[in-house]
């Protein structure tokens, strides 16, 4: 009898770890692109947007589909307000600020039913 064991090999975390959730999201002034980011097993990656009084901000998140779906979230207020849970390629939500203040929303990324990808770009504009 013969047996076959695979294993894959753990996943390393991104230089932007340990953003894991609101509290410590990465934030804006260190983006608008970053690539090569990694999405581990059961993580998510947290990224904070500042949005001025009239202004509109879009994510959009880069990767391939057959290394692992991505998914994403807009949080406002620590509610999910937009989900973007395609099965292509990417991923994108756009949110406008109509206040008079400035807003704070941040972006979760993360794996569908917790999948790994080992890398994806974010461009925030």
């Amino acid at each position: 009898t013969t047996t076959t064991t695979t294993t894959q090999a753990p996943c390393s975390d991104d230089d932007l770890e340990d953003n894991d959730s609101v509290s410590t999201a990465t934030s804006a002034t260190t983006l608008p692109y970053v690539d090569d980011l990694v999405v581990c097993d059961d993580d998510s990656d947290y990224f904070a947007v500042s949005v001025c009084p009239g202004g509109q901000v879009r994510a959009r998140v880069n990767f391939d589909h057959s290394d692992g779906d991505i998914d994403m979230y807009l949080i406002i207020n620590n509610v999910i307000r937009a989900r973007s849970t395609s099965t292509s390629d990417s991923e994108t939500i756009s949110v406008s600020n109509s206040g008079s203040n400035p807003g704070l929303v941040h972006f979760r990324v993360f794996g569908y039913r917790g999948a790994s990808n080992p890398s994806y770009q974010l461009n925030i504009t």
